[in-house]
């Protein structure tokens, strides 16, 4: 062995094997290969289960690469007995099969101009044999990172799955996840989105925006599948994708809103298969994210999905906890209503009949009428009030029937004014006025009586001072209107929108008695009667009730 090989052999042996990743063996290789042999160039096929695949290439690129590989054994000593060679060119060329011990771990050929001596085919085999051991310590150095990303990931998803578990609200929890994301997939920014009834989809949560100045313009962006390709090709292959020059994507819209996005990753996060949104991570850097990012993302895009699920029951579990308490303060303030309510005639019948039966004698005719006459407007307020309980009971459980069958209109709403009107004060006063040529239409007594009685009387109790009490009906064949006004106490502004829940009054009544329940029984009426009602109204300027209800002829109910 001369001293030039074993300098050469001295400087194959110094050649690093410590190569962490197994894209930068070929480059490496190459280097030492052109310094030591002087080759113009090269290949390396690597082994994968029991294939020689292509993996690299330098110095070939003005030749096509072969669809034929020579036996891998072939090695610079019996090169001569190779038939074929893998590349069409006349330079000299040599086959290293690359192995450790039996393991075959791929195959490396090289060519230059002038051919090998049989020392350089020599030195070539220990080359070999480096190289070989280069691949070994950087598949070896893959593994060990993978394992480590991998046992990241575990511990990622099971600090998510916990967060799962908290009592936060769903905004939080994603801001949380978000946080957790960044130890195994980095990223400049990162957000959820989620579909709308209207199917527009809206950032419900994002992270890294501030850093670019772009919360506000992402949190009030609104995607559309139709206008956005990203956004329908996720919704419609319900798959993550993967953008590593998102600017130089055709279907990438959003160029001006986020300039500074340069690598794009996205996974669709689904319900029962449904798409329901995505969930995005946002990097600067060009090529950042690849193919091999996919399952992280789809793992993550899971764990928001069962966040997502667990809003949705937390959501509706919460709703019927208030839904429960508003039915108890309901039934609590029903009972207490009523009672107050029942007490208050009883003890007047109560007492004007024991004065009857005590002073009887005593009494001239025109007292004893008065007093009869206090005793039966106190049974009527009873009926009343019994009437509307049933009402609203009834109205909540199987809900009011609407059955049109009556005719005759005028005179029917004639009938309501002359009975309320003998109730009412002196001081006040009633106009009845009919506009239209639609009194031919049928109508729900029943229904229309509801309406009727409870706003006429709500007009007469809520008019101490007297005043005028206008009813307009004006009917036509399209619609019936109703207008009943009155110049009472009026309705304060911020209160008007709760005047239909059972049990509401205006904080203006003062000791004015009532229970609640007369407009809540008139807009159930209204609803049936396919109707709709407004309030117009001013605190002591009085109130307008409008009510529209259908014009239904003969033949049509029929």
């Amino acid at each position: 062995m001369s001293v030039n090989e074993i300098q050469y052999l001295y400087d194959i042996a110094a050649i690093p094997i410590e190569v962490d990743e197994f894209d930068a063996v070929f480059p490496h290789l190459v280097d030492y290969a052109i310094e030591l042999f002087s080759i113009e160039a090269a290949v390396l096929y690597i082994e994968n289960r029991g294939k020689l695949v292509f993996h690299a290439s330098m110095g070939m690129k003005h030749i096509t690469l072969p669809h034929y590989l020579p036996d891998p054994d072939e090695t610079v000593q019996n090169r001569g007995q190779a038939k074929p060679r893998p590349f069409a060119h006349d330079m000299p060329a040599a086959g290293l099969s690359l192995r450790i011990g039996q393991e075959r771990l791929g195959w490396l050929y090289v060519a230059r101009k002038q051919d090998f001596s049989e020392v350089e085919a020599r030195l070539l085999a220990v080359f070999a044999e480096r190289v070989a051991i280069m691949l070994h310590h950087a598949h070896t150095q893959e593994l060990i990172q993978l394992e480590r990303e991998q046992r990241k990931l575990a511990h990622t998803l099971h600090d998510i799955s916990l967060i799962l578990t908290s009592r936060h609200s769903f905004r939080q929890i994603l801001e949380q996840i978000l946080a957790q994301v960044a130890r195994v997939l980095p990223y400049d920014a990162a957000s959820v989105w989620l579909m709308g009834d209207d199917g527009l989809e809206r950032m419900a949560c994002g992270v890294g925006y501030d850093k670019f100045n772009a919360h506000d313009k992402a949190k009030n962006l609104v995607l559309s599948p139709d206008k956005s390709p990203i956004l329908h090709e996720i919704m419609t292959s319900k798959r993550a994708l993967v953008i590593s020059e998102i600017h130089k994507d055709k279907r990438w819209h959003l160029k001006q809103e986020y300039y500074w996005i340069q690598s794009w990753a996205s996974a669709p996060i689904l319900i029962n298969d449904e798409f329901v949104g995505q969930f995005n991570v946002l990097h600067t850097q060009k090529n950042f994210y690849g193919d091999a990012h996919i399952p992280i993302l789809e793992s993550l895009a899971q764990l928001i999905s069962i966040a997502a699920q667990n809003a949705q029951v937390f959501d509706g579990m919460r709703q019927a906890l208030t839904r429960e308490k508003e039915l108890n303060t309901l039934k609590s303030r029903f009972v207490s209503t009523i009672s107050h309510e029942f007490r208050t005639p009883l003890t007047a019948i109560s007492t004007y009949s024991q004065i009857l039966e005590k002073y009887d004698a005593k009494l001239d005719v025109h007292k004893r009428r008065n007093y009869f006459g206090k005793i039966r407007g106190q049974i009527k307020y009873l009926n009343a009030l019994i009437e509307d309980v049933l009402v609203l009971g009834k109205s909540d459980a199987i809900g009011l029937e609407f059955n049109p069958n009556m005719d005759g209109l005028i005179a029917f709403c004639e009938d309501i004014v002359s009975e309320t009107r003998l109730f009412a004060p002196s001081n006040l006063r009633f106009i009845f006025e009919q506009q239209g040529d639609g009194f031919d239409t049928l109508f729900d007594g029943k229904l229309l009586r509801h309406i009727l009685l409870n706003l006429l009387s709500n007009a007469i109790k809520y008019s101490p001072d007297g005043g005028t009490i206008r009813f307009l009906l004006d009917a036509s064949h399209k619609e019936i209107t109703i207008i009943i006004a009155d110049q009472g106490i009026g309705i304060p502004d911020e209160e008007q929108q709760n005047l239909f829940q059972s049990f509401f009054r205006a904080s203006n009544v003062d000791e004015l008695p009532g229970t609640g329940l007369g407009l809540a029984i008139v807009k159930r009426a209204v609803d049936a009667y396919h109707g709709k009602i407004n309030v117009q109204s001013c605190p002591k300027n009085g109130t307008k009730f409008i009510i529209t209800l259908p014009y239904i002829a003969a033949a049509v109910a029929k």
